[in-house]
């Protein structure tokens, strides 16, 4: 067992009032299950409660707990991602006078860095063929995350088409939203892609399983349709980091819910300079000028969201497996701060997330669809984003489900 980077993750921060020295230990080996099929979110914000919970215990100030509980997520999901177990965290407030710092403790050693394990931006667009217009194909070299070794989903499967649509916008012509995506079922092999402005799939493409598809909308109002055709003979082989991004923006929940839905705020974050991470954001925000990391990113902040809330008549924890099933409406701004500009202040915006009840159904597959609406609004706008959870189980819910409904 060895320290993990404790030259990058043991931070200084601020003074607390009476500059005690303490070094305090959060046992957490026997909470976090080492299954790899497990939501990194879930582990990382379980690891984050345990170090707040302490900080409270110590009397840290609440400001400094928030940006420490902002450096312990993002450190821990860095170790996961890794392929490590997190055994403990350490909290001290000793390595500088008066100041607080921490240390991640590993179950295992981090293994060594591989060609393979690449970052989830990475070109991957083989054998491109384009008039430049109306029509774009490709085959992708996809990858497994940290957080699913047996196949590919949602945001990490987008990155590929939204690089490929863009080789179909003219001068002047940008991407404006994801009007729809939906993914027929999790991806196991790569895709042969195709991006078409009139809808229509080539005559090659006759008689293929389709396995995603949807639309881009354009500032010019044009419509770019894909579709993802699975090829059985390219199994996926690479592994890449999952995109980071998602965690730096930080999510406060309202008190109590309305007809709306329930109430949160969604913030940036900070550049000031006497912040400890300036540094990593400012990596944030540049790669928010890059459509591929933008979408994937609010693609993945809509699901944050929804998986954030208790839904209405469903226990989470007797679902096995919940992943996004479609997608509508998701903003693609040309930089990340147009959103917080239009809908918000320029460094946060006011959302509600509202399950829709009435318009959940299993399906033949006997997954259970649950719709949820994820509004971002002020300044007078709004935009309504929707994504659909697939719960799946082992424990008869569904099928208790599937009774109501008769």
């Amino acid at each position: 067992m060895r320290e993990y980077k404790e030259d990058v993750f043991r931070k200084n921060f601020c003074k607390l009032p009476d500059g005690r020295d303490r070094e305090l230990r959060l046992d957490l080996a026997d909470r976090l299950p080492e299954d790899p099929g497990l939501v990194v979110i879930q582990q990382v914000a379980a690891i984050r409660a345990k170090a707040v919970r302490i900080m409270e215990l110590m009397l840290v100030p609440p400001d400094t707990i928030e940006r420490i509980g902002e450096e312990v997520s993002l450190a821990a999901m860095e170790a996961i991602w890794s392929g490590c177990g997190v055994d403990d965290i350490v909290l001290d407030d000793s390595l500088k006078e008066g100041n607080i710092g921490f240390k991640i403790v590993l179950s295992h050693e981090i293994p060594e860095p591989k060609e393979a394990q690449e970052s989830f931006l990475n070109d991957r667009l083989i054998d491109v063929e384009t008039d430049g217009r109306t029509i774009a194909k490709a085959k992708s070299s996809m990858f497994f995350s940290e957080w699913s070794f047996d196949f590919v989903h949602g945001a990490d499967a987008m990155t590929y088409f939204t690089e490929l649509a863009e080789q179909l916008l003219q001068d002047g012509e940008k991407f404006k939203s994801l009007k729809s995506v939906r993914f027929r079922r999790p991806i196991m092999n790569n895709l042969d892609i195709v991006i078409v402005d009139n809808g229509v799939v080539p005559a090659s493409y006759s008689g293929r399983e389709v396995v995603m598809s949807g639309s881009f909308e354009t500032s010019g109002g044009r419509e770019l349709s894909f579709y993802g055709f699975e090829d059985v003979n390219s199994p996926i082989s690479i592994r890449a980091k999952r995109n980071p991004y998602p965690m730096f923006f930080k999510r406060r929940f309202a008190d109590g819910n309305s007809v709306e839905g329930i109430g949160a705020m969604v913030s940036l974050p900070c550049l000031c300079p006497e912040t400890d991470f300036e540094c990593r954001n400012k990596k944030f925000y540049e790669a928010m000028k890059d459509p591929r990391a933008i979408l994937a990113t609010l693609m993945d902040l809509i699901t944050n969201l929804v998986l954030d809330i208790e839904l209405e008549g469903i226990n989470a924890s007797d679902f096995e497996l919940r992943i996004a099933s479609s997608f509508e409406n998701v903003p693609l701004p040309e930089n990340i701060r147009e959103l917080f500009n239009e809908y918000g202040n320029g460094s946060a915006v006011s959302c509600t997330i509202r399950q829709l009840v009435d318009e959940q159904k299993v399906s033949r597959t006997g997954v259970l669809m649950v719709p949820i609406e994820v509004k971002f609004y002020g300044n007078g706008k709004e935009i309504v984003s929707k994504i659909v959870l697939g719960l799946t189980d082992e424990s008869g819910v569904v099928e208790k489900f599937c009774g109501k409904q008769q």
